[in-house]
């Protein structure tokens, strides 16, 4: 007998086939897609971390801090030797930090963790020498994915250098 067409166990081995390959390439679309919107995520965030890191870096860097004073919860007004004042808050209700006349709105994906964290530290050291540390540290981390993107700035500096100015009543 002279068959043309396709036996039934050749359709369904046919079909097995196809449909291994299509599970196959889904699954491997599903991974890419799970792996743009990671480093979509983490792009944006290191964008926002380095905007807010070099703005406080940057006054810190070319000014001289006077004082530091807080302003409410997770709030501060920091105080530099042309009496310039920055205010640096976090905002947990409204997922932003707020540096100077900018606020920076993180992904609805990331939240901050817990509370700013803004320490100063003096330590006995000779004149003209820097004997303070001031550590800042805000806790953000992208909990759906286990990633941090906690910004931590550590700045030493003298704090006895108040450039004429009488000592800091904040």
């Amino acid at each position: 007998m002279n068959k043309k067409g396709f036996s039934t166990i050749e359709l369904i081995v046919s079909f097995v086939i196809v449909s291994f390959v299509a599970i196959a390439i889904f699954r491997t679309v599903v991974v890419l897609m799970d792996k743009v919107n990671f480093y979509q995520s983490e792009s944006e965030m290191t964008i926002i971390n380095g905007n807010i890191i070099n703005s406080i870096q940057k006054d810190l860097r070319y000014r001289k801090l006077y004082g530091i004073s807080a302003c409410g919860t997770d709030c501060y007004d920091i105080t530099y030797q042309d009496l310039a004042v920055r205010r640096l808050k976090v905002d947990s209700a409204n997922n932003s930090i707020q540096y100077g006349g900018f606020t920076d709105k993180l992904p609805s994906d990331v939240k901050i963790t817990g509370a700013l964290q803004l320490a100063t530290q003096t330590l006995t050291i000779a004149e003209g020498k820097n004997n303070t540390i001031l550590k800042i540290f805000i806790p953000i981390a992208n909990e759906v994915m286990n990633v941090s993107h906690s910004i931590n700035i550590i700045y030493q500096y003298d704090n006895r250098d108040i450039g004429g100015l009488p000592p800091y009543s904040g």
